[in-house]
């Protein structure tokens, strides 16, 4: 190992950044990889799909704000929503009007909140296929 420099040690560092541009506590992603490593040790994968599994909880978390811009113009609080798609399962539409609506629009009065929900159904495939910023 000695001085080289490493992938893992560039997507660490990134993932700090993210972390914070995500709204989370400092070194999640880090901790999301050491235990999403551990698990698939104590399974008993091979080292290749251990590593694996490092990478792509470390990804998970790396590039996350990039819609930063785009969430604070359609709900007024980025952190908010990035609290809200953790706690809301996005697959279920119903959990999507039952948690994940109401927490990221909480901080809008009642009128933007229902523009933020409209602009959502109608524009959601930019938001989440890399729009622009001004797309939303």
């Amino acid at each position: 190992m000695g001085d080289r420099f490493r992938l893992a040690d560039l997507l660490g560092g990134l993932s700090l950044v993210s972390d914070l541009g995500y709204g989370v506590p400092t070194e999640t992603a880090r901790r999301t990889a050491v235990i999403g490593t551990d698990l698939a040790r104590r399974m008993g994968l091979p080292d290749d799909e251990v590593a694996d599994d490092f990478y792509v909880s470390v990804l998970f978390h790396v590039g996350c704000p990039a819609y930063s811009h785009e969430t604070f113009e359609l709900f007024g609080d980025d952190v908010a929503v990035n609290h809200a798609a953790v706690e809301a399962d996005l697959s279920d539409i119903r959990d999507v009007f039952a948690t994940f609506i109401p927490h990221a629009t909480r901080v809008l009065p009642p009128a933007a909140r229902a523009r933020a929900v409209v602009r959502m159904a109608t524009r959601r495939s930019r938001l989440w296929q890399g729009s622009q910023p001004g797309e939303l």
